[in-house]
């Protein structure tokens, strides 16, 4: 049995009695069995009871969550994250994905790196449109090696 927090979605240790990491109580967590399916028939939001066929809670509303996937970051996530953060500040981007073997996404972002250097001179009178090239592609680059590092084949 697998309990995970109803707060924080961090799993809970079986010989635990709260939460680790936000300090939530074990009775509220959703408790799973090993195909990722939610076994008690309790609201994880405010623990009253509900029907096994219900998709929301009659006393407080939220919504039911009958099958959640537990999703974990990859072997070398952590080193990805900041080899794709750290130099994105410094406008280079793709070594993360160069890190996951992700080879053709690494080299779309490297790609991106020397065009965006190539047009840096060009473009040094209109700050603001380059100064909005720079954040658009910082935030496409850190949401792609986010959705990389947890993806759910990642196990």
């Amino acid at each position: 049995m697998i309990y995970i927090c109803s707060e924080c979605g961090c799993q809970i240790p079986d010989d635990s009695d709260f939460c680790h990491r936000c300090g939530c109580m074990k009775s509220k967590a959703l408790r799973m069995d090993g195909d990722n399916l939610v076994t008690d028939g309790r609201c994880h939001s405010c623990g009253s009871p509900v029907g096994p066929s219900d998709d929301f809670c009659d006393s407080c509303g939220a919504a039911l969550a009958r099958q959640m996937p537990i999703i974990r970051m990859r072997k070398n996530g952590i080193i990805a994250l900041m080899l794709a953060l750290i130099p994105s500040f410094f406008n280079v981007f793709g070594i993360g994905h160069l890190v996951l073997k992700q080879w053709s996404r690494g080299a779309m972002f490297l790609c991106m790196t020397f065009i965006l250097w190539y047009i840096t001179p060009m473009l040094s009178e209109s700050y603001m449109l380059l100064l909005f090239i720079k954040l658009g592609l910082f935030m496409y680059h850190a949401s792609d090696i986010f959705r990389a590092v947890y993806s759910p084949e990642a196990s």
